[in-house]
């Protein structure tokens, strides 16, 4: 079902002694899919798959994620694109990492916190 995905945002840098810089961002994409979960990342897991996208055309589905939000209790590491093949980035616990305007049909995730980590991800696309 057509739908849209809209992130809305201030982002403010404050240095010491310099002037404070301000991005504001109210931004939506419209999408044709779009789903949103949650999941426990067992401590000590690696490369572990959570967007799988079914590449036929008649899936029905969402083929190719173009928004991605995603955050976590626990500091993980995420990966977009085939889990082997791509470098990890490091998501602090309870920030979020939202990607909008992207084109991705998988991305992983590593846990190596000590804890298990509870995940909600929200994904949209065509």
């Amino acid at each position: 079902m057509p739908g849209n995905f809209r992130v809305k945002s201030d982002v403010w840098l404050a240095m010491q002694g310099g002037q404070p810089n301000h991005m504001g961002f109210d931004r939506g994409t419209s999408v044709d899919e779009g789903v949103a979960y949650t999941f426990e990342l067992a401590t000590g897991t690696t490369d572990q798959v959570f967007i799988v996208i079914d590449p036929a055309p008649d899936s029905g589905g969402i083929e190719t994620v173009t928004c991605l939000a995603i955050v976590a209790d626990q500091t993980i590491s995420l990966k977009l694109g085939a889990a082997g093949s791509n470098v990890a980035f490091t998501m602090t616990a309870n920030e979020p990492v939202i990607l909008q305007g992207i084109s991705v049909t998988e991305a992983s995730v590593s846990n190596s916190s000590g804890s298990t980590a509870n995940v909600r991800v929200m994904i949209a696309g065509t």
